[in-house]
C-alpha cells in the first residue's frame, strides 16, 4: 500500500466459501489537505525546525541596532532642522516617521524573499540577508516607499539625474512613475528608481555606521571617506552598494549621501 492510499481492506465469505476482498472507503475519516495547504504545512514546519535558535538571536540583535540607528537620526537636530527648512509641519512628519519604525512588525525566515509593505508596517527579514538588507527595508519604511510614504519629486529627481544606468527613455520614465510589475518588469525600474537607490543608500550609510567608517547614521562624507569604505571587503561586496555603485558615480555616491542628508535646500525645493 503506498503513504497516499487511503483505502482499507477487509474480507468476507462468498457462497464458494472462499474470501474476496472487498475495498472499503475510509477517505471520510481523513483530513482533507489541499495541495496549496499542504505546501504551506510544510513551508511553516521547516520555518519552525531550521531556524535556530542562535541564528534568530543574532537577527533580532541586528534588528534592534539597526532600527536604534535610524531612530537616533530621525531625533537629531540635523534631521530636525532639515525637516523645519523643508515642511511647514516637520514636527509631524518626523513623528509619522518615528511611529511607523516604532510599529514595523518584523517576520523572520529563510524562504522568502526580504521585503518591505509600508502600507501594513511590515517587513519580512530573511535570515541569510546580511544586516544591510534590514537598513535597506528600513528605508523604504521611513521614507522611500510608493504610497504611504513617498520620496518628493525633487528627491527623486535628485537620483534620476544621476543614474547611469538608463539605456532608453523608457526605462527613464518607467523608473519616474514609480509603479512596476516585478513579474513583468520589461524595464528593470525595480533596481533604477529612486526609492530603490534611496533604500540602498540607506543600506550604505548603516554600513558606513556599523564599520567605523562615520560616527553617526547619515553623516557627511567625501571621497576619501568613501574610498577607504571600499578597502573593506565586507562593504566593497555588499550587494546594495554595488548597486549603488553601478547605477552611480563615486562622485554621485558621495553627492547623494550628503544632499540627502544635509540641511540645505536643494534647488529650493523640499527633500524629505
Amino acid at each position: 500500500m503506498s503513504y497516499g492510499d487511503t483505502t482499507a481492506y477487509a474480507k468476507k465469505p462468498t457462497m464458494m466459501g472462499k474470501p474476496v476482498v472487498t475495498p472499503i472507503d475510509t477517505s471520510m475519516n481523513q483530513p482533507k489537505v489541499t495541495k496549496k495547504e499542504f505546501v504551506s504545512n510544510i513551508k511553516y514546519i521547516s520555518e519552525a525546525a531550521k531556524i535556530k535558535e542562535n541564528e534568530t538571536k543574532l537577527k533580532l540583535k541586528e534588528i534592534e541596532a539597526a532600527k536604534k540607528a535610524k531612530e537616533d537620526y530621525l531625533n537629531s537636530p540635523l534631521y530636525k532642522n532639515r525637516l523645519a527648512n523643508f515642511y511647514s509641519n516637520p514636527e509631524s512628519i518626523k513623528q509619522g516617521r518615528l511611529a511607523a519604525l516604532k510599529n514595523v512588525n518584523v517576520e523572520l525566515n529563510q524562504i522568502q524573499e526580504s521585503k518591505t509593505k509600508p502600507e501594513t508596517n511590515q517587513i519580512t527579514y530573511n535570515i541569510n540577508d546580511p544586516k544591510s538588507t534590514f537598513a535597506h527595508e528600513l528605508g523604504h519604511q521611513t521614507g522611500a516607499s510608493s504610497s504611504i510614504r513617498p520620496m518628493s519629486e525633487i528627491e527623486k529627481k535628485e537620483f534620476l539625474i544621476r543614474n547611469i544606468g538608463f539605456k532608453t527613455a523608457e526605462q527613464r520614465l518607467a523608473a519616474m512613475s514609480g509603479t512596476y510589475n516585478p513579474d513583468t518588469d520589461k524595464y528593470n525600474t525595480h533596481n533604477l528608481s529612486p526609492r530603490e537607490n534611496k533604500a540602498d543608500l540607506d543600506a550604505f550609510r548603516g554600513l558606513l555606521n556599523d564599520n567605523g567608517i562615520t560616527q553617526k547614521f547619515g553623516q557627511n562624507i567625501d571621497l576619501n571617506i568613501l574610498q577607504k569604505a571600499l578597502q573593506n571587503k565586507k562593504i566593497a561586496e555588499d550587494k546594495h552598494i554595488q548597486r549603488l555603485l553601478k547605477n552611480f558615480s563615486p562622485k554621485d555616491v558621495v553627492e547623494l549621501n550628503n544632499i540627502i542628508a544635509r540641511q540645505e535646500q536643494v534647488a529650493n525645493e523640499k527633500l524629505a
